[in-house]
């Protein structure tokens, strides 16, 4: 595993947090999950 230092919006950390508290995930999964599904749709051509 690796580790990046990133930066972001705080309304956007907020809205992680949250989501990731109501789902009983950690931040870390959401923002993983959510940068491997933009990684593929970008891999298999759909514009997000």
């Amino acid at each position: 595993m690796g580790r990046l230092n990133v930066s972001l919006k705080n309304e956007l950390v907020k809205a992680i947090g949250e989501y990731a508290n109501k789902n009983s995930r950690t931040v870390s999964a959401v923002i993983g999950e959510a940068a491997s599904i933009f990684l593929e749709s970008q891999e298999s051509g759909l514009m997000i």
